[in-house]
């Protein structure tokens, strides 16, 4: 071990991603993304390991606006963010929808009732307009299921027992 221009030499330094499909790794260090995502990197010296750097590759925070849907409510927006290594979906302050019995939240990549309650993912019910934030990374793993942040197109308010769609955000728009 040495010391040169302020840096120790001397150590091998292993390196590695905690996920080669979004961060992957060279031997000396080189960190290049591959896709979007969230990745740790940590170098390793003396079988000791580094605490982690983490990386957040593409978007991590996507916005829409809420459309009613024919005669029912909706306005607002929705974001979808990051945090913690967490996806949160929050409905703003300012979300407005039409309610019926049972009228949940789902993120889905279907606009009918049908499809997003048959391949959407389920967040919650709500009883009440205004802000709402479920932790859909946590729901996701309830049903040992694991999300992608761009896995998801819309965010659908479904009246669940009739299948009807109330409102809808659009994070491609």
């Amino acid at each position: 071990m040495n010391l040169q221009n302020d840096t120790l030499t001397g150590f091998d330094v292993t390196w590695e991603s905690s996920d080669m499909n979004i961060l992957s790794i060279t031997s000396e260090g080189l960190v290049t993304a591959a896709a979007n995502g969230s990745a740790e990197i940590r170098a390793i010296v003396d079988g000791v390991r580094s605490s982690a750097l983490s990386f957040t590759v593409g978007a991590s925070v996507k916005t829409a606006t809420f459309s009613g849907i024919g005669s029912y409510q909706g306005e607002g927006t929705a974001t979808l963010k990051i945090e913690d290594d967490n996806i949160i979906l929050e409905l703003g302050e300012d979300f407005k929808t039409s309610f019926a019995l049972g009228t949940f939240v789902y993120l889905s990549n279907e606009t009918t009732g049908a499809g997003t309650r048959s391949t959407g993912l389920e967040l919650g019910e709500i009883t009440s307009n205004g802000m709402h934030s479920f932790n859909a990374t946590d729901i996701a793993a309830a049903d040992s299921r694991t999300l992608d942040f761009n896995e998801y197109r819309y965010v659908v308010i479904l009246c669940k027992p009739a299948s009807i769609p109330f409102a809808i955000a659009d994070f491609e728009e």
